[in-house]
């Protein structure tokens, strides 16, 4: 998923070759994706005098619109096999929403104590739950894990000080990790599956962003890097986490 000036280019890769699969969200430049029951999703914020998010799926020949809801900033997951959207507010509170039929329907009530910086949904133990990069009170700024029981709201658990500005998620099964950027740039390695409250500052230079993926028992995190704006990629075993 590759964001343009307006709209975003998306490729699929068959394990030797990329393929085009066009253009999605053409006056878009937020986006988010993920694959639901083998089909590809993507959502999208529009910024014009009413910010909306479009969400769009691939049919196999081309982009068919699904549903759309005023907000902004969209984060697509799954949790209890359905899908779902957080998204802050678009002159309001970021809330929750899940796909029922061709529409995006509110889930639990908005979070008016949340200014969203970056975000990232989770599935734990089949209920939604959002990790937030949380600036709503600049003198304490924060990243919060906010989980969702009986379509309820619990109260969010502290991860660590300072908002993350991207939160990369990765999980299975069994495990679930986050990594979060801060402002500062220092990236840090949250294992939520493991009860980790706050994680651990990695031994990586100041970094603009990061993502995480795993393959077996190793991790991998790829930093941009703040001072040379270079991309590097580095592994650990996910045992030396």
């Amino acid at each position: 998923l590759c964001p343009r000036a307006s709209g975003a280019a998306v490729y699929r890769f068959d394990g030797t070759a990329w393929t085009s699969l066009g253009n999605v969200g053409a006056d878009c430049n937020s986006f988010s994706g993920l694959v639901y029951r083998n089909e590809l999703y993507v959502a999208g914020a529009s910024y014009g005098a009413r910010h909306s998010v479009g969400l769009w799926r691939w049919n196999g020949q081309s982009w068919k619109a699904v549903a759309s809801v005023a907000a902004n900033r969209p984060v697509l997951g799954e949790a209890g096999g359905r899908l779902y959207l957080f998204a802050d507010g678009s002159g309001g509170a970021a809330r929750l929403y899940r796909l029922d039929g061709s529409a995006l329907k509110a889930v639990g009530r908005p979070l008016g104590d949340v200014s969203v910086a970056g975000a990232a949904l989770f599935d734990v133990a089949g209920e939604p739950a959002v990790m937030v990069g949380n600036f709503a009170d600049w003198r304490n700024p924060r990243t919060e894990l906010w989980r969702m029981a009986n379509g309820t709201w619990k109260e969010p658990a502290f991860v660590h000080d300072g908002f993350a500005q991207a939160i990369s998620p990765w999980q299975d099964s069994t495990r679930a990790f986050a990594l979060t950027t801060t402002q500062d740039g220092a990236v840090r390695l949250v294992d939520l599956a493991g009860g980790s409250s706050s994680g651990r500052v990695l031994p990586l230079p100041p970094a603009f962003a990061a993502a995480l993926t795993v393959k077996g028992d190793d991790l991998y995190v790829a930093a941009v890097e703040q001072k040379t704006q270079i991309a590097r990629v580095y592994r650990a075993s996910a045992d030396d986490r």
